[in-house]
């Protein structure tokens, strides 16, 4: 059974870079207009995806059941209204509950998980950290669970939220939170409804997704400020480098 995902979706990562080697790559790479993306995954110091995957509201699924002589394909449907009665086995917990007729997808398929700011940090002084944001308009992600009929009976999507903290925290030290949440590049519906993961045989699976269709990239570098003892963002800096959405996103497993 091969499970497919496509729709639109968004990326965003943050990434820590050492300034000097970031300037040196910037200096080499200078009028030729070349995307340096990868070459940032590669030597950053540190990562942290803040959303990755497709946007629910948009997604859609679609079923190829190995073995099949005739390939048999399911038309893609909308997660809200595939009839996971026909893929997963009764002994999935979506079933095993008290679930009403009507049961949603969330109710029988999605967990829905917070993350905490345990294992993220801010930036070193001799550090910048990038701030990549990439929307698609169209791409796919897929999973292949060998010569069967049914999905795995503990097939789970995961979205997560990086952003449910108390609100009179004031003196919350979060940069990454900073960066993205509060300076509005990533909002609440890029977070809530991303599907990020996938649960499947006692496995996390990323959602590795595709771009089919048109991307499109930002980037803004926040650098160390030594009158503002912090790290500020460096509008013109940002504009110099050259940052283009790739055929396959940057996506990584989510930590909890």
């Amino acid at each position: 059974m091969r499970l497919k995902l496509t729709g639109s979706g968004v990326t965003c990562a943050v990434a820590y870079v050492d300034r000097k080697a970031l300037s040196e790559k910037l200096a080499k790479t200078e009028g030729d207009g070349e995307s340096i993306e990868a070459w940032v995954f590669e030597n950053a110091t540190c990562v942290f995806i803040v959303s990755h995957g497709l946007m629910t509201e948009t997604a859609k699924i679609s079923f190829e059941h190995a073995g099949d002589t005739k390939s048999m394909q399911h038309e893609p449907q909308s997660l809200y209204s595939v009839d996971w009665s026909a893929v997963l086995p009764d002994s999935h917990p979506g079933y095993t509950a008290s679930l009403d007729e009507d049961a949603g997808f969330d109710e029988i398929v999605c967990e829905y998980r917070v993350l905490t700011e345990a294992g993220r940090r801010a930036p070193l002084e001799n550090e910048d950290a990038l701030v990549i944001y990439t929307e698609f308009e169209s791409g796919e992600a897929s999973f292949d669970f060998g010569n069967t009929d049914k999905l795995p009976e503990d097939l789970c999507f995961y979205q997560y939220d990086m952003y449910e903290y108390d609100p009179s925290d004031t003196d919350s030290n979060d940069f990454v939170r900073r960066v993205t949440y509060e300076q509005g590049i990533v909002g609440t519906d890029d977070v809530d409804l991303a599907l990020n993961e996938i649960v499947a045989n006692g496995e996390k699976l990323p959602v590795h997704v595709t771009a089919t269709g048109e991307t499109r990239s930002r980037v803004w570098r926040w650098v160390f400020d030594t009158e503002a003892a912090e790290h500020c963002l460096d509008f013109f800096g940002s504009k110099e480098i050259p940052i283009r959405g790739n055929e396959l996103t940057i996506t990584k497993v989510i930590s909890d």
